[in-house]
C-alpha cells in the first residue's frame, strides 16, 4: 500500500461511520440512543479529522521534497574527473579579495594566435603619361600634357596573414633642387582619376599620385583644394569642382621630390619616399624612386 493511503482509507471509513451514526440517531425512536450516540459521533469526527490532517501534512512534505533545486542524498551520483587530462592546458589564476570588485578587462581586438594586420604600402613604379584635367581630376588621355606620376600599392597579405584597407590617406609633396632648397610645397596632392585629396586604398589596390606636369624644362605642380560637391540651382545634378592651385617649379637639371603619405585618421606619416627627376636635355629624362630616405 502506497505511503499515506492507509491514513486516507481510515479517515474515509471513520467519516462514513460518523455520518452513518449521526443519520441513525436522527431517525431511530429510542431515547437512550438519542441521548448517548451523539458522543460517539463527535469522537468519530475528531478521529477522521486527525487522520485527514495527518495525510495532508505527509502529502505536503512529499511535494516539498520533489521541488526543483532540492538535493536528496540518495540521488547524488559520484563524478570522477581526471585533472591530469582535463586541466593540463588551463592556467589557473587566484583572484585576491581586493581585486574582486574591479572591472573585467575586455579581450584584445585580435586573437592571441594572430597578429594585427600590418601596413603593406609600397612603391610599385613611376610613369610619364599624357594627362588632362577634366571634371575635377587628372586622367590619362591621348592628348594632353606630359606628366609624372608614381604608383603606390597596398599589398595583399600572404596566406594566413591579416590585411586591411588604409583609409583617410593624403599625399603631401615637397619639391627641392639639387642643393636641398625647397622650391614648392603641396599639402594635398592629386590622385589619378579621383577628385578627392583624401582617399582610401583597399587591400591589393594601387593608386597613383600626380607629381606634376612638364612644360619644357619647368614643372607645374598642383594642390588639390577639393570641397564636397555643391548643388547648383540651375543644374542640381552637376557638382562643382574647384580649379587646382597651380605652382611653377624652375630648376636646373635635377629635381628632388619628397612624398609623404599621411594617414589623417591615425595622424601620422605611414610612408615617405623620394623621386629624383633628372633632365639631361634633348628629351633625355630619367626618374629614380628611392623608398629608403
Amino acid at each position: 500500500m502506497a505511503k499515506g493511503t492507509f491514513a486516507v482509507f481510515i479517515a474515509a471509513v471513520a467519516s462514513a461511520m460518523a455520518s452513518a451514526v449521526f443519520q441513525i440517531s436522527t431517525i431511530v425512536g429510542s431515547v437512550w440512543i438519542r441521548q448517548n450516540l451523539h458522543r460517539y459521533v463527535w469522537v468519530g469526527w475528531v478521529v477522521s479529522g486527525a487522520l485527514w490532517l495527518w495525510w495532508l501534512l505527509a502529502k505536503a512534505k512529499e511535494v516539498g521534497a520533489k521541488q526543483p533545486g532540492s538535493v536528496q542524498p540518495s540521488a547524488q551520483i559520484p563524478i570522477n574527473i581526471n585533472l591530469s587530462h582535463t586541466l593540463s592546458p588551463i592556467v589557473s589564476q587566484t583572484v585576491s579579495p581586493s581585486h574582486s570588485n574591479r572591472q573585467t578587462v575586455s579581450p584584445p581586438a585580435y586573437p592571441p594566435s594572430t597578429e594585427p594586420p600590418k601596413l603593406r604600402l609600397s612603391i610599385c613604379g613611376s610613369e610619364m603619361p599624357i594627362l588632362m584635367f577634366r571634371m575635377g581630376h587628372w586622367s590619362i588621355y591621348a592628348s594632353g600634357t606630359p606628366s609624372v606620376i608614381v604608383w603606390v600599392e597596398n599589398k595583399a597579405a600572404n596566406e594566413g596573414e591579416g590585411c586591411e584597407a588604409i583609409s583617410g590617406v593624403v599625399a603631401a609633396i615637397s619639391y627641392r633642387d639639387s642643393d636641398g632648397r625647397t622650391l614648392a610645397q603641396i599639402a594635398r596632392a592629386y590622385w589619378l582619376n579621383d577628385p578627392a585629396s583624401q582617399i582610401d586604398i583597399g587591400a591589393g589596390e594601387r593608386k597613383a599620385i600626380v607629381l606634376g606636369t612638364l612644360y619644357g624644362r619647368d614643372w607645374k605642380v598642383y594642390e588639390n583644394s577639393y570641397i564636397p560637391p555643391i548643388r547648383l540651382a540651375s543644374a542640381p545634378e552637376l557638382p562643382h569642382f574647384p580649379a587646382p592651385r597651380e605652382f611653377t617649379v624652375v630648376f636646373n637639371n635635377t629635381l628632388v621630390i619628397v612624398v609623404s603619405i599621411i594617414n589623417v585618421e591615425m595622424r601620422k606619416t605611414i610612408k615617405k619616399f623620394t623621386v629624383e627627376f633628372l633632365d639631361k636635355g634633348g628629351g633625355d629624362r630619367t626618374i629614380t624612386v628611392n623608398e629608403h630616405i
